[in-house]
């Protein structure tokens, strides 16, 4: 299966179980990740070192949703928790993606200012101090 995310499937890898944890390959362009003690190891068609790094985020991400239901007993199954971090990444994606844009406009309506001020001829022409 290819997703927009550019990973395929490559089936469940025999492993220890144990932490979630991340391995990459850099030949074979593979990346496993560890979830719940289950590792799953997918190809990448993008970068190895962005995918992994997209890897680390899910499984930190699973991490600290797991540890929450843990602290906080309420026993939901593991597909709820990987749904869970899943909508926390996207709504961490949304904040950024809002905060840029703004960041965008503001940087926009200064040069834009900036703009103004060169074609009046203003920009950069000092003011003297007015002596007591």
């Amino acid at each position: 299966m290819v997703g927009q995310t550019g990973y395929r499937s490559g089936g469940l890898r025999s492993g220890p179980g144990g932490r979630k944890r991340v391995k990459a390959t850099s030949l074979e362009q593979l990346l496993t990740i560890e979830l719940f003690g289950q590792p799953y190891t997918f190809r990448t068609d993008s970068d190895l070192t962005v995918a992994k790094e997209v890897a680390d985020i899910l499984v930190r991400e699973v991490g600290r949703v797991e540890i929450q239901q843990k602290r906080s007993g309420s026993g939901i199954t593991k597909q709820a928790m990987l749904i869970l971090a899943a909508l926390n990444i996207a709504t961490e994606n949304i904040e950024l993606k809002k905060k840029q844009t703004h960041f965008a406009e503001n940087i926009s309506q200064r040069a834009d200012t900036i703009m103004k001020l060169m074609e009046k001829g203003t920009l950069g022409k000092v003011v003297p101090e007015k002596r007591s």
